[in-house]
């Protein structure tokens, strides 16, 4: 028989019957699994190679559904202090952010991508700036990811320009890539994101067929601002500007009014 054997104490299946054989196998053929099943159905079947872990529990790869890669770099940096202010957030994080350089990022997604390896997760999205540095290492781990390219312009046209133009870079550099899929990443719609910029990035999601990963009502900023200048809540504004015809990761998401969780459903947005 060709293909590897693996076979473990326990297997997981978490598909539409939630198996779990107790003693279990898969077997798996080039970079796919072929076969999974309880080990007594292997009786007389030979393979190429088999390896036996009878102390071990085989499942599906978690996913982290919102991530910062480089932010290993800030761990501790926010004790005693929140994040959910603007001042909390600017004086642990912003200040760093600023006087970051680019060749910081890849010690630290390397770092990142090990731990997440080492508890289980195999594929995660991420969202940040310098994609550049973050791709090698993301291809180097063998990980799957989708990467969202962060932006932040503040309604300044130059960096409006220059962030655009390097998520469009980013794009096309891996818009063939088998573990890779590059997203759209707005810091925050309406907070540090105007709209100018955001016709852009819809314009982008639509040329390269993808979606947007954001923060989204962390704070309530986004519906206070929204409210004054539209009459509406930020998900209903994203509504009528077509933003939500294409995917959409909203992390956090702790401070959506009530009345647009239907319409969060029926859009397809996938809050991490």
């Amino acid at each position: 028989m060709t293909g590897t054997l693996i076979k473990a104490g326990q297997v997981v299946c978490l598909d539409d019957r939630d198996h779990v054989y107790e003693p279990g196998y898969i077997v798996v053929e080039g970079a796919r699994i072929a076969e999974v099943g309880p080990q007594s159905a292997l009786s007389g079947r030979d393979f190429e190679k088999v390896v036996d872990l009878p102390q071990r529990l085989l499942m599906p790869g978690l996913v982290n559904a919102h991530t910062h890669s480089p932010m290993s770099l800030f761990r501790g940096r926010a004790e005693g202090h929140s994040l959910f202010n603007f001042e909390g957030w600017y004086n642990t994080i912003r200040v760093i952010e600023q006087v970051m350089t680019p060749d910081m990022l890849p010690p630290a997604v390397a770092l990142s991508c090990a731990e997440m390896i080492r508890t289980g997760t195999t594929c995660f999205a991420d969202q940040y700036f310098w994609m550049d540095q973050i791709v090698p290492q993301v291809r180097r781990s063998g990980m799957r990811a989708a990467l969202g390219y962060g932006i932040v312009e503040l309604g300044e046209a130059d960096a409006r320009a220059r962030e655009i133009a390097a998520a469009d870079s980013f794009l096309a550099g891996v818009a063939a890539d088998e573990l890779i899929s590059g997203w759209v990443g707005p810091h925050a719609f309406f907070v540090d994101n105007s709209i100018e910029a955001m016709q852009k990035e819809l314009a982008l999601a639509r040329k390269y067929g993808t979606g947007f990963h954001i923060h989204l009502s962390t704070s309530g900023e986004e519906d206070r601002y929204c409210r004054r200048e539209f009459g509406r809540t930020a998900v209903q504004q994203m509504l009528e500007m077509g933003m939500l015809e294409q995917p959409i990761i909203a992390a956090h998401c702790i401070d959506v009014p009530a009345e647009d969780f239907a319409t969060m459903a029926r859009r397809g947005c996938m809050p991490a």
